[in-house]
This record gives C-alpha cells, structure tokens and sequence, in this order.
C-alpha cells in the first residue's frame, strides 16, 4: 500500500441524463493491483443499493438507477458498465 484519502467521481444516469457524485472516503491506494476494488461493504454505508442476479450487480441511489456490473468470463469478478445502463434498470 503506498497511500490512503478520499476519491470521488461522476457517473450520469444515462436515462435522464442527470450526475450523480460518489466520493468514497479510506480509499487504498495499490499500484501493484491492476484492477480498482469497491467494497459491498462501503457503498452500502453510502447509502447505495445493490441489487444481484442473473450475473450482474444493480447499482441504485435512492431508488434510481447508477450503473450495472456484470460477471466476467472468468466468474471471478464484476466489470462496471455504463454503456448498458438503458438495458439493465
């Protein structure tokens, strides 16, 4: 672990078009993971609500939809999607 802080970014509902701002706080920073980890855990002390099945993860904020994750070929993971976010709410 080289560090630790706060980040935070922008994801847009691609339905109604309107940003939403995420900051996750005691975020690690790793650089020898080549992938970036979010924790169930936190994001539902975040006040969001993930919904699971069918391979994907369902990612709401009060109620309305964020973003999707789906389960990689090698079952071992989720990759976030937004470009599909119109099919999955």
């Amino acid at each position: 672990m080289a560090g630790h802080g706060s980040v935070s970014f922008v994801v847009r509902n691609l339905r109604t078009d309107q940003e939403h701002e995420l900051e996750f706080s005691g975020v690690l920073h790793v650089p020898s993971l080549q992938e970036n980890i979010l924790s169930v855990a936190v994001m539902d002390q975040k006040g969001l609500q993930l919904t699971t099945g069918n391979k994907k993860i369902i990612i709401r904020h009060d109620g309305e939809f964020i973003a999707s994750a789906h389960l990689s070929p090698n079952k071992l993971q989720y990759t976030l999607s937004y470009t599909d976010a119109k099919n999955d709410a």
